[in-house]
């Protein structure tokens, strides 16, 4: 049987949306290969970056001699100024050229600091379903159009990032969502660690580490931040008196509440206010 022929794409010659920005986030171009047979090189790399998902088939990135074969769930992140050598065999993989002041920061987040290649383990029916809205948001101009791109790209960076990190350290337990969800309603009463507890179907000990494994911080630490973080849109928003924000936000002792706000923002009240006005 004649063996199917690969055609060579010289990025070096024919890339025409490599640009970098300093914008926070940038898609420059998306798409998908779909049954293509295609050698693609960049000797010099681009000036942004590019990841490759492989939907179905393989793809085999060569790199310094060694040839690496990607099977569905597996991707490829090529940074800025890296030489990309790379085959795509029969099947379908999508890919996304972008850039950005933020790519790195949100990078580290989704835990993909340092990743290059992954095989993968598993296919993520997600990260296509991602991919493909991100493909029409980007041929369709509507006036919120970048935005949409951007939340596109960044929900595709998280959905990679599951791929590669264990599932249960992602996923927050269903037990504790609707008490984040209510602490954030009711954060300026008085807290009931035994109606949270009641809540999640666990004693009140037991709750305690439960919402510490999934939010990485006590109720009493969670609802305090919630408070402080309340005073201090209070305090520029608003000329109320210290008291007042106070009391707004859950406290009965105004003096208790400076000292709590000072040790979070390094200022008494009176200081943020006035510095940040």
């Amino acid at each position: 049987m004649e063996k199917r022929r690969i055609s060579v794409y010289n990025g070096d010659e024919l890339d025409k949306n490599d640009v970098d920005a300093s914008k926070y986030l940038s898609v420059n171009s998306c798409g998908f290969h779909n049954n293509a047979h295609q050698h693609t090189i960049r000797t010099r790399g681009r000036k942004d970056y590019q990841i490759i998902y492989v939907e179905k088939g393989e793809m085999i990135v060569n790199e310094d001699g060694v040839a690496h074969r990607l099977s569905p769930g597996g991707f490829v992140i090529f940074k800025p100024g890296v030489r990309q050598d790379y085959v795509n065999a029969e099947g379908v993989s999508y890919w996304v050229h972008f850039t950005g002041s933020a790519v790195e920061e949100i990078f580290a987040d989704a835990g993909l600091h340092g990743m290059h290649l992954y095989q993968g383990r598993r296919h993520e029916v997600t990260v296509g379903r991602v991919f493909e809205r991100l493909i029409v948001h980007f041929a369709s101009y509507t006036p919120m159009q970048e935005a949409m791109l951007c939340a596109d790209l960044m929900a595709l960076i998280v959905e990679i990032g599951k791929l590669v990190r264990d599932t249960c350290e992602l996923q927050c337990d269903e037990r504790i969502r609707p008490i984040i969800l209510s602490m954030n309603r009711n954060f300026k009463r008085e807290i009931d660690l035994n109606e949270y507890a009641r809540m999640a179907g666990v004693s009140r000990s037991r709750f305690g580490h439960l919402f510490k494994e999934n939010v990485g911080a006590s109720p009493y630490a969670y609802i305090l931040d919630l408070r402080l973080t309340c005073a201090s849109d209070l305090l520029l928003a608003t000329d109320e008196p210290i008291s007042g924000v106070a009391f707004a936000i859950g406290f009965s002792d105004p003096l208790y509440f400076s000292r709590l706000f000072k040790k979070k923002y390094g200022q008494s009240p009176e200081k943020y206010r006035k510095s940040k006005k």
